[in-house]
C-alpha cells in the first residue's frame, strides 16, 4: 500500500498516511510529532509533523535530533496494562 504525503504550508504541517485515514489513537512522541496507531491491529496509521520546516532546518552540528519521549511513556503504559491483565 502506498504512503500518502500531505503538506499544509499555512500550518507548516506534514501528514504521512500509511494507507487510508481511519480512526486511531494518537501518541505525542514530541511537542512536534504525533503518531497515530490502530491499537487493535497494532499498526501505525499516520505520522503528523508540526512545524515541519523548523524541524528540517540544519543546525551548526548537522541535522536536528530530539528524543521520542512520548513513545517510551506509551509503551511502558501498554506493558503495565498487559502485565496486569495476565495477573487477573
Amino acid at each position: 500500500m502506498a504512503h500518502i504525503y500531505k503538506y499544509d504550508e499555512i500550518s507548516d504541517t506534514l501528514l504521512i498516511l500509511f494507507g487510508t485515514n481511519e480512526k486511531a489513537t494518537g501518541i505525542e512522541l514530541t511537542d512536534h510529532i504525533l503518531l497515530k496507531i490502530n491499537k487493535k491491529e497494532q499498526r501505525a496509521v499516520s505520522l503528523t509533523i508540526m512545524d515541519y520546516s523548523l524541524l528540517t532546518q540544519q543546525t551548526h552540528f548537522g541535522s536536528r535530533s530530539f528524543p521520542l519521549t512520548g513513545f517510551s511513556t506509551y509503551f511502558e503504559t501498554i506493558l503495565f496494562i498487559k502485565d496486569y491483565q495476565y495477573e487477573l
